[in-house]
């Protein structure tokens, strides 16, 4: 559904305010709404001619094009493109490794930490779907959305395993 461009929609998170105060969806569209911006560095509109089609490309693309750029940073931490590939690699095969196939669920349930990505990255690699479960919810909430998504595997942050014996 690519991303909307209209000015007067609402800004919905710090991401939206930082490119013109556009509502950014994260859709297919986000890199050639972004690269059509007057000013932009050219590799960023160049960008939008790349045929990226999942998560898992977009990875394996940077990974290789330029392995020791950060890609992401969190706190003091931080992950190169090539790090955060290859910690992605790990989280697919150990996901194999508890029988995900193409297009199974695996659900994340933690507060807000970086970890998610290599869960992410991971699930995309072995064309699965990733679903980052509210750690806000109540147990029952948790339970209800994890058994209506039907979820194969549930990576959980050590802080919620009370919350999973609540669970049925």
């Amino acid at each position: 559904d690519g991303a909307s461009t209209d000015s007067r929609a609402p800004v919905r998170s710090g991401f939206g305010a930082r490119y013109g105060r556009r509502h950014v969806s994260l859709g297919g569209g986000i890199i050639e709404s972004l690269a059509r911006r007057p000013g932009r560095p050219r590799a960023c509109r160049e960008a939008s001619s790349l045929s990226l089609d999942t998560l898992d490309q977009a990875l394996r693309h940077h990974a290789a094009e330029r392995p020791e750029k950060v890609a992401m940073r969190a706190g003091s931490r931080s992950w190169t493109f090539a790090s955060l590939h290859a910690e992605s690699a790990r989280v697919a095969n150990a996901l194999l490794a508890e029988g995900v196939g193409r297009q199974e669920r695996i659900a994340v349930l933690d507060r807000n930490v970086p970890e998610f990505f290599t869960f992410l990255f991971g699930g995309a690699m072995i064309d699965a779907a990733t679903l980052g479960v509210n750690w806000r919810l109540a147990p029952r909430e948790m339970e209800y959305i994890l058994n209506h998504a039907q979820a194969k595997v549930l990576l959980i942050g050590e802080e919620f395993l009370g919350h999973l014996k609540q669970m049925e």
